[in-house]
């Protein structure tokens, strides 16, 4: 349990950086760019006179900012569906099911399933991660520092810090492959859900719709937002947040108690996972 609560608190003092102010401005390029295809996507379909199945499209279009701010790959899913990025990240969450079957209701099958060598995420999916990784870290470390400096993603996060910590390189290093797929899932469905509700929430609203439009033209006036425009998208940022509170993209938080405590009477033991229903937010 230790070993294993350490090897997290590595991992979370690795990736934290990630998400600080500056690293975010920094990735915004790689946002930019692929929300500039999406508008170029949508503008197709609206020409062509097709429709547009929201959920679908911004999937796509969640995969493409993930592939970019993550590992610094283009992919352009909105326009190649069938790339491997896309295809096996999608086997990959599809098999989340099954893992959150056998994790939250039926734990005692897993030592059952690790003797039959039957793995709950796809085989083929896992390795290719391991070795894009791999293959994107090794042209990079072939660029030199100079090139490699200039990129701003997750991966480059995680080079740096084994750079800064050669004494826990091969904790790190073993993890890479797994830390990319734990970032591919985390933003995947969540971020496409998200969005995908706000978006149905402002259509069947429309004061609330007629609300955000306001707000966006009086801080954009007709510009692409920059960084510091979102920022300043209050009353779009507040639909965004009850869109995700009426409809929560992660069902369950489950934690592991590292030590026995006792809360409000109850006695929650050493070992024990704890499970919170997010939906209990409505």
């Amino acid at each position: 349990m230790c070993d294993q609560y350490e090897h997290w608190k590595n991992i979370c003092t690795t990736i934290s950086p990630t998400f600080n102010t500056v690293r975010l401005r920094r990735m915004y390029r790689h946002i930019e760019s692929n929300t500039r295809r999406l508008l170029d996507h949508l503008k197709k379909k609206q020409e062509r006179n097709e429709p547009v199945e929201l959920k679908e499209v911004l999937s796509l279009f969640t995969m493409d900012v993930i592939a970019s701010t993550g590992f610094g790959v283009h992919t352009n899913s909105l326009e190649d569906p069938e790339n491997q990025f896309f295809t096996e990240s999608k086997r990959i969450m599809d098999s989340v099911g099954l893992l959150l079957l056998i994790t939250t209701f039926l734990d005692f099958l897993q030592p059952v399933l690790k003797f039959l060598g039957i793995a709950s995420m796809p085989r083929v999916s896992l390795d290719f991660f391991s070795h894009f990784v791999d293959v994107v870290i090794q042209e990079r470390k072939h660029e030199g520092s100079g090139a490699g400096s200039k990129r701003h993603d997750f991966l480059q996060v995680m080079m740096e810090a084994e750079e800064d910590k050669p004494g826990e390189e091969n904790d790190r290093g073993k993890g890479k492959g797994g830390q990319a797929i734990i970032f591919t899932m985390a933003g995947y469905e969540t971020v496409s859900s998200a969005m995908t509700f706000t978006l149905f929430l402002l259509a069947m609203n429309s004061e609330c719709l007629h609300k955000a439009q306001a707000e966006v033209e009086e801080v954009l006036g007709g510009k692409f937002p920059d960084y510091d425009d979102i920022q300043s998208l209050k009353y779009l940022d507040m639909c965004l947040n009850e869109a995700i509170r009426m409809f929560p993209p992660g069902f369950l938080l489950d934690r592991i108690c590292n030590k026995e405590v006792e809360i409000q009477g109850v006695r929650i033991p050493k070992g024990v996972c704890v499970m919170v229903p997010m939906v209990c937010q409505r």
